[in-house]
């Protein structure tokens, strides 16, 4: 066919874009590869790379152009330098769709992941319209046999997020909580207790909240005389801040151990104190937690009884789920001590930080029943009210 003379855009401004990748080197005299695909398998066939010469900066961006779809693409890095082996793959993937590429884009300073222009040139996100707070569809149950000590667990349905630029994205449920299975358990030589055995479960934190699925099964052992008991440390689930155990003298009687809301470092392991394991007098798990195939939550423990606790719910893109380049549902807390029954400023705003879509228009309510008895509710009685809209 005949060449056209020339062209116009007819007054539209051309669009490009992809996907932005940043980096953080650990090693400013490395040099940094980053990978993008559609699939988490990085085919080569599939695949694009930018390679990155060392830098004194703290972060490469790589920049990649690909079509505009609603796939997911996945990101990857690693170090290399001549002369030495080079680094592993990072195991914790970045995933996102490919949003509109703006030119002269200002460089993060600090962690790539909490820059919304990296993801959409509107930046930081208020809460948006969905329906995960219509009806039961977000619910929690509480109990507890003394005041604090008492527990609330919030669960919910899937649910839809409606974005300011036409597009959703499906939230699911808390039965995408990652699954832990049930702990690795052994004993180590110490301490002076006698015979026994105990029971075990573990959780990951977030926020100073445990969060464990239907699948977190319980696990046991038969300890020698003049021996510990030793938990093995889960493997890491990327944004958690580490890992909760849970340990009793009877099956489904486990309970939270002393400084359960600072989370325990991926990698490291459990090793009971010489004086043993806590197996009564905190919070002692439920079923409602998770685990046996039952439920999958997010719970927050040692709590006082008949009290009314502030919740800051919201979608977190970068939260480890059981499925790839998902986010998950969280409580935003900012508190060491775990939610508060009072307003929170720096939870609100943890809250509707980067990478998040707030649930609701600031806190939603779970109340703790007296001590020995329990307790249920749901999000939608208690969503914008008066003292809750805006904190």
């Amino acid at each position: 066919m005949a060449i056209p003379a020339n062209m116009t855009t007819a007054g539209l401004a051309l669009r490009r874009h992809g996907i932005r990748v940043a980096a953080y080197p650990s090693d400013p005299t490395f040099w940094v590869e980053v990978q993008i695909a559609p699939t988490t398998a990085f085919p080569t066939s599939r695949l694009l790379k930018r390679k990155f010469p060392p830098s004194g900066a703290n972060l490469v961006t790589a920049e990649f152009e690909v079509l505009y779809t609603t796939k997911t693409w996945y990101g990857r890095g690693r170090h290399f330098k001549p002369g030495l082996s080079t680094g592993a793959w990072t195991t914790a993937l970045v995933g996102d769709t490919p949003s509109q590429l703006v030119d002269n884009m200002l460089a993060p300073h600090h962690t790539a992941t909490r820059i919304s222009s990296l993801h959409t040139v509107q930046g930081s996100m208020l809460p948006n319209p969905s329906t995960l707070l219509v009806g039961n569809n977000m619910t929690y149950a509480g109990g507890g046999a003394v005041t604090a000590h008492m527990w609330l667990s919030w669960a919910w349905l899937s649910g839809t997020l409606y974005r300011p630029d036409g597009t959703t994205i499906s939230v699911t449920g808390s039965g995408n909580i990652p699954s832990l299975g049930a702990p690795t358990l052994s004993q180590v030589a110490g301490g002076a207790l006698g015979a026994r055995t105990r029971f075990v479960r573990i959780a990951l934190v977030k926020d100073h909240m445990l969060y464990m699925q239907s699948g977190n099964s319980e696990a046991s052992l038969a300890i020698g005389a003049n021996n510990l008991l030793k938990v093995t440390s889960p493997a890491a689930k990327a944004a958690f801040d580490g890992w909760a155990v849970l340990i009793g003298s009877a099956s489904n009687a486990e309970f939270t151990q002393p400084g359960v809301l600072t989370a325990l470092t991926f990698g490291s392991d459990f090793t009971e104190p010489v004086g043993g394991a806590t197996v009564s007098g905190t919070t002692p798990w439920n079923a409602n937690w998770g685990g046996d195939g039952a439920h999958n939550a997010i719970t927050a423990v040692e709590l006082a009884a008949g009290s009314t606790y502030l919740f800051y719910p919201t979608y977190d893109t970068q939260l480890a789920n059981n499925t790839p380049g998902l986010g998950l549902l969280r409580m935003a807390c900012a508190l060491a001590g775990g939610p508060s029954t009072s307003t929170d400023p720096a939870s609100a705003q943890l809250q509707v930080s980067d990478t998040r879509y707030a649930i609701s228009y600031g806190s939603i309510s779970g109340v703790t029943p007296n001590a020995g008895n329990t307790s249920s509710g749901n999000s939608g009685a208690t969503t914008n009210t008066s003292t809750a809209k805006y904190l």
